[in-house]
């Protein structure tokens, strides 16, 4: 009953199709153009806690052994299948940085925020990308919310260089 935004595939709360329009999700066992022997299909069969987090495991080592593509469609199946873990949409924010999307990464960080108000990463990778655009306002806002959140954790101390960064400029 509430709208869903354009380039999502599933309701995030259900993990239903959006009503009243054509699904824009792979058939149940139907593979997706680019997918591998080794990849699984993916559809509704995927939309569990297990299948949601394997996906990501794939996906981190597509990320790792240097396939970002790969690694990028991986992410978001996970949270295709999973829409709940912040995580999995910080690593798809993550992804989408490497591939030169920063609106995608910015968008995908944004959700996590949302999914979770505490991802820490979130707002850390966040305050890059408007660091990256010149918008020091909003970079700061990012940092500091990440020293608020974990003031004794790395993440804050990188938080913490880079406000210091912004002060001398």
């Amino acid at each position: 009953d509430e709208p869903l935004r354009k380039e999502w595939g599933r309701c995030p709360r259900c993990g239903g199709e959006p009503s009243g329009s054509a699904s824009t999700s792979v058939p149940i066992g139907q593979p997706l153009q680019e997918e591998r022997e080794d990849d699984q299909p993916y559809g509704r069969s995927a939309s569990s806690p297990a299948a949601a987090e394997s996906l990501n495991e794939r996906a981190a080592q597509a990320y790792e052994a240097g396939d970002v593509v790969k690694a990028a469609r991986l992410f978001q199946e996970a949270v295709d299948a999973d829409p709940t873990v912040s995580n999995y949409w910080v690593n798809l924010g993550v992804a989408h940085e490497e591939l030169g999307e920063d609106l995608q990464a910015a968008n995908t960080y944004k959700r996590a925020m949302e999914v979770n108000p505490n991802e820490i990463q979130a707002y850390l990778r966040m305050g890059y990308l408007y660091a990256q655009r010149e918008r020091q306002v909003e970079a700061r806002e990012m940092w500091e919310r990440v020293v608020q959140l974990a003031p004794d954790g790395s993440e804050a101390q990188e938080a913490r260089d880079n406000l210091k960064s912004l002060e001398d400029l």
